[in-house]
Parts: structure tokens; sequence; C-alpha cells
């Protein structure tokens, strides 16, 4: 003979089935959700060395070509030696020496098919973008793109 549940015994049962249905399918969802991947050549301008390669290689590990620079000038160098295209400039709003937007300015005069983000976790101090610039302000997470 089974075990007998009392209505509670029977209730809390019927409680732990649908929690375990639930993230069964929460499990099956996030499994489903892929980050998009691209192969596109990104030039990536950061002047924080530990942010710089932690965005590197999350691009890279999802098919993205990067190139890198710690600041504007090095960034137009790049520009200059590319042989291909560079697709995506992706820039910190506030650089030593130039600033994103007028690093994206110069950067299409070489590269004229470039888009442009400029990004930057300190909002507040950013007071003008230029329409060539899309702007990613305070981004938390890598795996959140777009934020």
């Amino acid at each position: 003979m089974g075990l007998q549940l009392s209505r509670e015994g029977q209730h809390i049962q019927d409680l732990l089935a649908d929690y375990g249905r639930s993230y069964e399918n929460e499990r099956a969802r996030s499994r489903s959700k892929t980050i998009p991947t691209g192969s596109e050549t990104v030039l990536l301008v950061e002047y924080e060395q530990e942010l710089r390669t932690a965005v590197r290689d999350f691009l890279r590990s999802t098919g993205y070509t990067v190139l890198e620079a710690s600041n504007g000038m090095e960034a137009l160098q790049i520009c200059q030696g590319c042989q291909g295209r560079i697709d995506l400039l992706l820039t910190d709003y506030i650089t030593p020496g130039l600033s994103g937007p007028r690093l994206g300015t110069l950067a299409m005069k070489q590269q004229p098919n470039l888009r442009i983000i400029c990004m930057s976790g300190y909002a507040d101090r950013v007071t003008h973008v230029p329409d060539s610039c899309k702007t990613i302000t305070s981004c938390r997470s890598l795996s959140a793109f777009p934020c």
C-alpha cells in the first residue's frame, strides 16, 4: 500500500511539481537564447586595459575580428594602416586626447563606411553626441547587448 498524503501534503507535492516544470521550462528558454554573432571587423578603443580586454574577448568569442587601441591617436593610426575594411568603431566617449565623437569624425575620413558606437559609464559627463554616433550608456552586462 502506497504512502497516503494529507491535503496539505498533496498541495506541497503539487507546488513542487509545478516548480519543477517551471524550472525546466526556464532552462529550455535560456538554452534557446543565443548571443548574436558576426564576422565584421571592429576597432575597439578603450583606455582601461581590463575593460578593453573583456570587451575584446567577448567580441572575438562571438566571431568578430577585433582591432584594439588604447587611445584615439592609436586608433587613427590603425585606421590609416588598415588594408581592409573596418566596419565598426566601438569607442569610449571619454578618452585621453580625442573624444570618442571627434575620433569618429576623423576615422570616417579614412573609413567612409564606418559605423560608430560611443559608449560611456559616465552618462552625466556626455554633453553632445553627433548624429553619426550611436551611444550606449551604463551597460552593465556584455551579454545584454544591446543595452
